[in-house]
């Protein structure tokens, strides 16, 4: 994901911002398609003000990097945090894929992004260890995690996946059905890869729409295109045992966000693992195979 504040673009902000009105431009496109399948003629000037917006946002783009360090790491099993807690637990093993929201961008530091503040928080619900993994790349669609990333995917066995696509998808106003397609894949493809009592969390598409930085209509329609593939979300999430959706939440403090104004910041992320953190604990432990501990049991 990527977004745009008042300040000068790098050599990476242009390409990204080249890439902005790309998109926009295909919104522009579906949008006049849109109005002239609703015969709304006062609507038809919506294309052209689509791409004038489009070109205004590229001028102030900025491009973040994704924060510097190690994709992996361990979670110890904070003092005290109960008497489940054991020594040498084997660790919960967390999984996180997808795009720049899995690799932190937003954050100075991996470990203030979403998953090792979610692994840390799900070290204290679950009293054990967790052992964290991240694969991704900012601007992914799900297609293109589902080619390029699943793949890497080892056979684990893992204990939770946060599967982290939708926000690109929605910007690209990539189609429902399609959309369905790559993720109803992935989550086939991670569920092999889960140990027994395993779970699987698809986080839902951002609430772009509450992005007020994001001028009128393209903020209405990038918005209302992200609310649809997030219902596309949460029907694969009901349709398999082991899968949840994971809401976003919706980010609108101005410490919550980054400096591009649409990724979270530090804060932000903190929000959304305080969300994701105790609903991935509670189908956990509704998930756990029978006779499981709950700090953890070897692996064979």
């Amino acid at each position: 994901m990527s977004g745009p504040v008042s300040g000068s673009a790098s050599g990476s902000a242009s390409v990204l911002g080249g890439r902005l009105g790309a998109l926009a431009a295909r919104a522009a496109t579906t949008a006049e398609r849109t109005v002239h399948r609703l015969a709304k003629p006062a609507a038809i000037a919506l294309a052209p003000v689509l791409l004038r917006q489009a070109k205004q946002l590229q001028a102030g783009l900025v491009w973040l990097p994704e924060p510097k360090g190690q994709r992996h790491g361990v979670i110890a099993a904070p003092e005290g945090a109960g008497a489940g807690t054991a020594d040498g637990a084997e660790p919960l093993r967390l999984l996180a894929i997808g795009d720049s929201t899995a690799t932190g961008v937003g954050a100075d530091r991996l470990d203030d992004g979403l998953v090792v503040q979610t692994a840390q928080r799900l070290a204290v619900l679950q009293r054990r260890p967790v052992a964290w993994r991240i694969i991704g790349l900012e601007g992914s669609t799900a297609a293109q995690v589902l080619e390029r990333f699943l793949p890497e995917v080892d056979e684990g066995p893992w204990d939770a996946i946060l599967l982290l696509v939708g926000a690109n998808d929605a910007l690209q106003l990539v189609g429902r059905r399609p959309f369905a397609r790559a993720v109803r894949a992935l989550v086939a493809g991670l569920r092999a890869r889960l140990a027994p009592g395993g779970v699987i969390g698809v986080t839902g598409t951002p609430q772009i729409d509450t992005f007020a930085w994001l001028p009128q209509p393209i903020r209405s329609l990038m918005g209302g295109h992200a609310r649809t593939l997030d219902d596309v979300q949460q029907r694969i999430a009901a349709e398999q045992p082991g899968v949840i959706h994971l809401p976003t939440p919706a980010i609108v403090e101005p410490q919550q966000h980054a400096a591009d104004g649409f990724h979270p910041s530090a804060e932000g992320y903190r929000l959304w693992a305080g969300v994701v953190a105790p609903r991935l604990s509670q189908a956990l432990d509704r998930h756990r195979a029978p006779g499981r501990p709950h700090e953890g049991a070897s692996r064979r």
